[in-house]
């Protein structure tokens, strides 16, 4: 498991999330969303939104087939949910 700092501006919000290395970026942004969604009450993704997550460390836009564990990430990054 991975703790990272995730900032999301539309919202102007920053949470803690754990994260499992294993997954893939999309599935982990999926999940994201759906919590986030949860947490405020209200719906941040849709069918026609196609978020990223964009590591601060790196400036590099994850690939969304990789795991976070191959795209480089580590405990304590600092992400951007675009």
């Amino acid at each position: 498991m991975i703790e990272v700092d995730l900032n999301v501006p539309c919202l102007n919000k920053n949470y803690n999330f754990v994260l499992n290395e294993e997954a893939t970026v999309k599935i982990i942004i999926d999940e994201i969303t759906e919590m986030i969604s949860q947490k405020e009450q209200s719906k941040i993704s849709s069918p026609i939104v196609e978020f990223y997550l964009l590591c601060v460390e790196t400036k590099k836009i994850l690939a969304m087939h990789q795991s976070i564990d191959q795209s480089g990430i580590k405990t304590g990054n600092h992400l951007i949910l675009i």
